[in-house]
């Protein structure tokens, strides 16, 4: 039988606010850097919260959790839980090493950091910046940052081809990115436009397969690494 687990916010000395449900998504290693600027493993946990609870009667707490939880197992899917991470997995007993060395994942971890201090608008507006920088033309930021929609729209010129619309969501996270992100750009292109994602954080397996899925237009991901190698090939200046 599940075990509720309740999510509560720190909002003084000893004054605590009721947040929701919590139900654990993934959990997995990567790497972190400390105060003091080292490279060291950790484990993250990613919950999700459901917040809209009716009022809870202390000890009972199953009834109201139950079919939230429900709801929770047929939403997720087995590889929602799986994260495409930079650290060494197993995978049918198989010890996967990592591609990039320690100083590179450092560099990376710091670059992170760096842009996670960002706010979410100037984030938006510096990969409109690193966009256009990298070869796209009438690169244009739509609004202020928010959880949904197009985030920035350009173009890609060639003298072989038409002019390719590009529309691209930008996501200054912390926890991974699910396949609910991709399917929701998808469904925010506008006519004969190509999606990308891009973020300071992990894609789920899920998402990986739904940005590929058959039939469907294909959308672009691009993780942290991904953003760490474009800005160091490009020596683009942050």
């Amino acid at each position: 039988k599940p075990v509720p687990i309740l999510g509560f916010l720190k909002e003084g000395v000893n004054q605590y606010k009721f947040i929701g449900f919590l139900f654990l998504l993934r959990n997995y290693q990567d790497y972190q850097l400390d105060n003091q600027g080292n490279l060291r493993a950790v484990w993250l946990f990613e919950f999700q919260i459901f917040s809209d609870i009716p009022p809870l009667k202390i000890g009972n707490f199953n009834d109201p959790f139950l079919p939230f939880y429900n709801q929770f197992k047929k939403e997720i899917l087995p590889e929602d839980t799986i994260i495409d991470s930079l650290f060494p997995k197993k995978k049918q007993d198989e010890i996967i090493l990592p591609k990039l060395d320690e100083e590179t994942i450092k560099s990376i971890e710091t670059l992170k950091k760096n842009l996670l201090t960002i706010n979410p608008y100037e984030f938006e507006v510096l990969m409109s910046k690193l966009i256009e920088y990298t070869g796209f033309v009438n690169v244009e930021v739509t609004k202020k940052s928010g959880d949904d929609g197009i985030d920035v729209n350009a173009f890609l010129k060639h003298r072989f081809s038409l002019d390719l619309s590009y529309q691209f969501q930008v996501k200054r996270w912390k926890h991974s990115v699910g396949r609910k992100e991709v399917a929701n750009l998808r469904g925010s292109l506008g006519f004969n436009s190509f999606g990308v994602i891009i973020s300071t954080s992990h894609f789920t397996s899920s998402a990986i397969n739904e940005s590929q899925g058959t039939g469907k237009t294909p959308i672009n991901l691009v993780g942290m690494k991904d953003l760490y190698e474009i800005i160091k090939e490009t020596n683009f200046a942050l």
